[in-house]
């Protein structure tokens, strides 16, 4: 199939996981565990729910405008 950069197959996307999709994984794990326990320690229990909601929310609104940003400065996706 044609890409923006040339043409990709397959074995593009299986070594492209392979290559970037361990570590990151690994890396995203290791800060889910790691911003859970420190919200939870310095709010406390409650105030940790309370915090961590508020990222969450604050997450979504980056992607969105994130989203929002890309498609207009780089138009619609191809189908």
């Amino acid at each position: 199939t044609k890409a923006p950069l040339g043409a990709k197959n397959s074995i593009d996307v299986g070594n492209f996981c392979a290559k970037y999709g361990g570590p990151l994984t690994g890396f995203c794990f290791g800060l889910i565990v790691f911003v859970s326990f420190w919200i939870t320690v310095v709010f406390g229990a409650v105030g940790g729910q309370i915090v961590g909601l508020i990222i969450v929310i604050l997450l979504i609104a980056g992607n969105y405008f994130l989203e929002k940003s890309a498609r207009e400065k780089f138009g619609p996706y191809e189908e």
